[in-house]
Order: structure tokens, then C-alpha cells, then sequence
């Protein structure tokens, strides 16, 4: 039963590490490219780029998570613990603030 757990969790942290590396590759491709194509064409200004930003930033933050938390419950030190949720909160938040920043 357990072994499944940690299995489903290991299975979410590949997805949102894989989706993060797909959108960071399409947003890079379409920063570089497409304003080479279209001339005055601003990609970061459209809303769909704020969403897909916020995908990727959401997905980064779980894979990075993920391994920053293994590191932070094998140690002894409490200071690693401390670091490693108030750093979460810090990226939660930035993220909000960048979305609600980028749309409102």
C-alpha cells in the first residue's frame, strides 16, 4: 500500500517535471522565434504567455520541490527544514503575484 504512495508521488513529480521541460521549451521557441517572424509582434503582452508562464512556474516549483524536500527531511537540522518552507512560501507567492501582476 505504501509502495503505491510513493509510487502515484513519484509519478506526479516525473509529470510536472516533464510538463515543466515541454513548456519551457515551447516558451523559449516562441520568445525567440516568433518575434523574428512577425515584426512588432510583444509574445510576452498576450494572456495565453501569462498562463503558460504560470504552468511551468507551478510545474518547476513541484519537481524542484520534490527533490529540495528529500534533502531537507534527511538532514538533521531543523535550519534545512525551515529554509526549505519559508522558500516555498516565497515561490507560491511570487507566482500569484506574477500572475495576478501579468493579468489585472
Amino acid at each position: 500500500m505504501a509502495e503505491n504512495n510513493v509510487r502515484v508521488k513519484n509519478r506526479l513529480v516525473d509529470l510536472a517535471c516533464y510538463t515543466a521541460l515541454v513548456v519551457v521549451a515551447v516558451l523559449l521557441l516562441v520568445e525567440n522565434l516568433l518575434p523574428i517572424f512577425i515584426k512588432n509582434f510583444n509574445v510576452t503582452q498576450t494572456a495565453w504567455y501569462a498562463v503558460l508562464k504560470t504552468i511551468k512556474d507551478i510545474a518547476v516549483l513541484v519537481g524542484i520541490a520534490a527533490g529540495a524536500y528529500k534533502f531537507s527531511k534527511n538532514t538533521r537540522n531543523i535550519v534545512f527544514k525551515i529554509v526549505y518552507f519559508v522558500a516555498i512560501v516565497i515561490y507560491i507567492i511570487g507566482i500569484i503575484l506574477l500572475f495576478v501582476g501579468n493579468n489585472g
